[in-house]
């Protein structure tokens, strides 16, 4: 869970401090995104994310003493869940007009499930990915990283990077191939 977030640090002091603070405080951040999302998945996903942005804003984050970092990753951690709560819960509205059907508004809302069973299925699959395979991923598709960036971040070559990529693409593949998503 922390693998994508300390890739992104650039030192390996900022690492160990980051790591040292996951360790003592991620049972907390954890139930502050719980009693927001009452979802252990997504409260899971949502100190994932915590991370991620304290690793992305480490100049502020190194700077605060070690009380104000929890203050500033709980506060982070709530905002997080919140908006994973805002975005999960949101209903796309469509305003229906004098000319719209009751079998297009089934349709519409049919499209809806699909979606959201689709999305679902395919974070689920992305979450069953191994380890390292998942972080490449993550790194690429999320952060829009370079092979060459990951493999400086992960201290591996371009090859691994590419060949973990790859497999990650193809157990995506193959899933949507066999109609699990």
């Amino acid at each position: 869970m922390l693998t994508a977030a300390l890739a992104v640090l650039e030192t390996d002091e900022q690492r160990n401090e980051l790591a040292d603070f996951y360790n003592k405080n991620k049972n907390r951040l954890y139930k502050i995104a719980f009693s927001k999302l009452n979802n252990r998945e997504s409260a899971e996903d949502a100190v994932q994310e915590t991370f991620l942005r304290l690793a992305d804003n480490r100049g502020r984050f190194f700077s605060l003493n070690k009380r104000e970092q929890v203050i500033y990753a709980s506060v982070v951690a709530r905002n997080v869940a919140i908006d994973m709560f805002k975005e999960n819960s949101k209903l796309d509205t469509v305003e229906l007009s004098e000319g719209v059907s009751d079998e297009a508004c089934e349709n519409l809302a049919e499209e809806e499930l699909l979606y959201k069973f689709t999305k679902e299925k395919l974070t689920e699959l992305v979450r069953g990915l191994p380890p390292l395979q998942r972080d490449v991923l993550y790194l690429k598709a999320v952060h829009g990283m370079t092979i060459q960036e990951i493999a400086a971040k992960l201290s591996v070559s371009e090859n691994v990077v590419r060949q973990r990529l790859f497999c990650a693409r193809k157990a995506v593949r193959e899933a949507l191939q066999k109609g699990e998503i």
